[in-house]
């Protein structure tokens, strides 16, 4: 066989490796499509279809409804709308359009924009990485977002977008690692706030019962202590205790002095006749 001959085989045994390979998403890569979904793998055949629970937080539940609407788009590489979009156009386009949130374009910069996680610790929204690429390493080729019971969604290069189980043999294999996006984990978060401390002081209701006396108020700490003055005393009648004979009425000071006088003329009389 001539040394051209061996060059020729050499060559297209290296193009037919390249088709085995994963979705390139990342736009400074070549626009060769690889397939990311193998024939024949999987625990769980892929579905057009999931549920989302009602428990989920509000964010997790407007995130999942937003990726489910795109199921059954097809696959185009560099892609961001329903006539075509690949793996990290997906995520991009979900997050944008339930949060509001922007992330990177290609699949390799959402991982390095993701907080990393174990496999274990997925919740629904979380994104999933792949090395599809074949390399044997873990250079990020494929994202997928995690929507609970061990199943994603993702932009196949062969189905376009689907439900894939994570579990299932080709993607325990390419596995590259998880992640968060922090400010998606932030907005759960900020659905259950802390306890605010009760205000200083509050304005008794109408229905509430009067405190107990010598109960300290709390709230009229700062209030200035004041004393209402007595300016009169109710009136009590006095009864003399008996001992004895009561005791005549006492005469007025007009009588008393109409008896002196009386008694004075009635001696002066008696000296005078009485001489």
């Amino acid at each position: 066989m001539s040394r051209l001959s061996i060059s020729v085989l050499v060559s297209a045994s290296i193009a037919c490796s390249m088709l085995f390979a994963s979705c390139g998403t990342s736009r400074s890569s070549n626009a060769t499509v690889y397939k990311t979904t193998p024939a024949g793998t999987g625990s769980r055949p892929d579905k057009k279809t999931f549920d989302i629970p009602s428990s989920l937080a509000p964010q997790s539940h407007a995130l999942l409804t937003e990726a489910k609407r795109w199921i059954g788009t097809p696959y185009r590489y560099g892609g961001e709308d329903r006539n075509g979009v690949d793996c990290s156009g997906l995520v991009l386009n979900v997050y944008r359009s339930a949060l509001q949130l922007k992330l990177p374009r290609n699949s390799a910069a959402q991982a390095d924009y993701c907080k990393p996680l174990s496999k274990a610790m997925l919740m629904p929204g979380d994104l999933i990485f792949f090395d599809t690429a074949g390399g044997g390493g873990k250079k990020i080729s494929h994202v997928g977002i995690y929507v609970g019971d061990g199943m994603m969604i993702h932009s196949s290069s062969s189905k376009g977008v689907i439900v894939s189980d994570i579990n299932a043999d080709y993607f325990k294999r390419t596995f590259a690692g998880a992640g968060y996006v922090e400010k998606y984990r932030d907005m759960i978060a900020s659905n259950t706030p802390e306890p605010k401390p009760a205000p200083a002081a509050q304005q008794t209701s109408k229905n509430t019962a009067p405190k107990a006396v010598g109960t300290r108020n709390e709230a009229a700490v700062e209030e200035p202590f004041t004393l209402s003055l007595v300016t009169s005393l109710p009136s009590r009648k006095v009864t003399p205790a008996v001992t004895g004979t009561p005791k005549a009425d006492e005469p007025t000071p007009e009588e008393a002095r109409k008896k002196v006088l009386n008694t004075l003329i009635e001696q002066k009389l008696d000296s005078i006749f009485n001489r």
